[in-house]
């Protein structure tokens, strides 16, 4: 299969993932043909692409890192405890809602844990109405990997999923007309939006029985590395951990997300600009670790070579994301490239992704 992004898409296509709605019920299922009716529902969605069959990367099989199921999941639970908030329910349930968020957060823990190849390499779509639940999820994925690249385990890495999925607790508190408000906001209003980082923090650490540090995702996630950032201009390494980790997982997975406003970075674009960020917005040393398991090349994205060559990308290397193995679309259609382990290649570099 190969990735065609939504204004590439075209009528005789066929999908080759199923396409799931905003409450994760299933809209298409792969295979399908696709007509127009089908370009403009994902279009109207927010799908900012969709892999479709291909025989000429038929072998390419590019998955999620995460199934879809416990992605879902984690995207309920979400809502559920965004609406727990809300409405300032008594802790008389407190055991149950604990035992919910253990049950959504080891289960992807302990996936990642097991994996023996943890790279993003799949683009995942979001849907625009429910954005915020899935950006949330996606977050928590990746500062789950950040935790454990650099060795974190144990009650300090449940804490950076929880801390990191709830990172943005805060906006329960806030007004909805200010909240969904699609234009710019006012200094007046921004001001109060700002506030949802201490409201996050103050709900985590009652509610939630997290740690301080661990709460410190809500309340940190904000602050750049450089002292500029809010509620309380913190510089370097007085962001906690988890705050310094929450804000890139958060920026970048903000980048490569379409919203209703712009189009969807690729990975590559997205860690470009963390990198132009790092040691000003953000910590070098977590976005040196995003960079080891981001694969900015996608399986499945149409790319060109610095030697003029088009290709698809086939298979990233977790040592070497940079240089993937390609399969040629022209001239020598079907033959493989590979950038890391063939010397012929040793020269030849990826240019950008074309779309």
């Amino acid at each position: 299969m190969r990735y065609v992004t939504i204004d590439n898409l075209k009528k005789g296509m066929v999908f080759a993932q199923n396409i799931f709605g905003e409450r994760g019920e299933k809209v298409y299922d792969d295979g399908r043909k696709i007509s127009q009716r089908e370009i403009d529902v994902i279009n109207k969605l927010g799908y900012p692409g969709a892999y479709i069959e291909d025989d000429l990367s038929k072998d390419l099989v590019p998955e999620p890192l995460v199934p879809y199921e416990l992605y879902m999941n984690a995207t309920a639970a979400l809502k559920y405890f965004m609406d727990l908030a809300r409405s300032q329910t008594n802790a008389k349930d407190r055991v149950r809602d604990l035992e919910r968020q253990h049950d959504v957060v080891m289960p992807i823990i302990e996936l990642l844990i097991q994996k023996k190849r943890r790279i993003i390499d799949y683009i995942e779509a979001k849907p625009f109405k429910e954005y915020d639940n899935f950006h949330a999820v996606s977050v928590m994925i990746m500062s789950i990997l950040a935790g454990i690249e650099i060795g974190l385990d144990g009650k300090k890495l449940y804490e950076l999923g929880v801390a990191s999925l709830l990172h943005d607790i805060g906006n329960a508190f806030l007004p909805a007309e200010i909240l969904n408000r699609p234009g710019e906001l006012s200094d007046e209003e921004y001001e109060i939006v700002k506030k949802h980082v201490q409201s996050g923090y103050d709900y985590l650490h009652e509610y939630h029985e997290l740690s301080p540090e661990a709460s410190m995702g809500a309340l940190e996630h904000h602050e750049n590395y450089d002292g500029t950032g809010y509620p309380n201009k913190l510089k370097r390494k007085q962001i906690s951990l988890v705050g310094r980790i929450v804000a890139v997982a958060d920026v970048y997975d903000a980048l490569v997300s379409r919203r209703p406003y712009r189009a969807a970075k690729f990975a590559g674009e997205g860690l470009d600009i963390l990198e132009q960020g790092s040691d000003r917005k953000f910590d070098p040393d977590i976005v040196n670790t995003f960079v080891k398991f981001v694969a900015p090349y996608p399986c499945g994205v149409p790319v060109v070579l610095s030697s003029g060559e088009k290709a698809i990308v086939f298979h990233n290397y977790a040592e070497s994301l940079r240089r993937p193995r390609l399969l040629r679309v022209d001239e020598g259609a079907g033959q493989y490239i590979d950038l890391a382990k063939d010397p012929t290649f040793a020269k030849t570099k990826v240019r950008k992704i074309v779309e």
